[in-house]
């Protein structure tokens, strides 16, 4: 974005509590890359899950037990701050945006336990963006229970969105807990394959 590099960084690993994350903006100067900008502290005690940043806005994802959605202004290099902080259950790995108002984003649902939370299946969500200042979560889908995975997790060449139909596409591989059961420990795998989903800002 006009010619800045932009980089976000996590400095040491969870559950260490110096951890911490920061926004950087690099600009050149003659042969010298300088930092224009800075957000430095993010979430400590977090790390990084997810970025993406579009024109003048950004959006960081940092767990430990919950997802806080971090919403930036990156509008000017000098001025670079946090305009909004949406905490939620799970974490998002990876953020598309569906147009300048949504974010689809895919991850994993976890279950707080105090000192730690474990996952308990893929999330889907659609975040309304409209007002930067307050993000919504605007629809939430979960899939399968403890040990549900996707490639597009880790892979986001595997997530594939195609605007004009509504579709979305993802390799699979579901979890369930048997019928009756409410120990998601006894989770076993009813389905591995392709799964498609109509999704609309609707």
């Amino acid at each position: 974005f006009r010619g800045d590099l932009r980089i976000a960084t996590t400095l040491g690993h969870v559950p260490s509590p110096d951890v911490h994350s920061t926004l950087t903006i690099v600009g050149q100067e003659a042969e010298t890359l300088v930092a224009k900008g800075r957000i430095d502290n993010i979430a400590p005690g977090e790390d990084i899950r997810s970025v993406r940043f579009s024109g003048e806005r950004g959006f960081i994802v940092t767990f430990k037990k919950t997802d806080p959605l971090f919403v930036l202004d990156l509008a000017r290099q000098a001025e670079t701050r946090i305009l909004a902080e949406l905490k939620i259950p799970g974490f998002s790995t990876y953020m598309h945006m569906m147009d300048d108002k949504h974010l689809l984003t895919i991850g994993y649902d976890a279950e707080d336990h105090g000192s730690f939370a474990y996952f308990t299946g893929v999330l889907l969500q659609i975040f309304d963006i409209s007002d930067p200042a307050a993000p919504r979560l605007a629809h939430k889908a979960v899939i399968g229970t403890r040990g549900s995975s996707s490639e597009a997790l880790t892979n986001h060449l595997a997530f594939t969105y195609f605007a004009p139909k509504n579709l979305l596409a993802l390799p699979m591989t579901i979890c369930e807990s048997p019928r009756g059961s409410n120990d998601i420990w006894d989770a076993q795998m009813t389905f591995s394959g392709l799964v498609a989903f109509d999704v609309s800002v609707e």
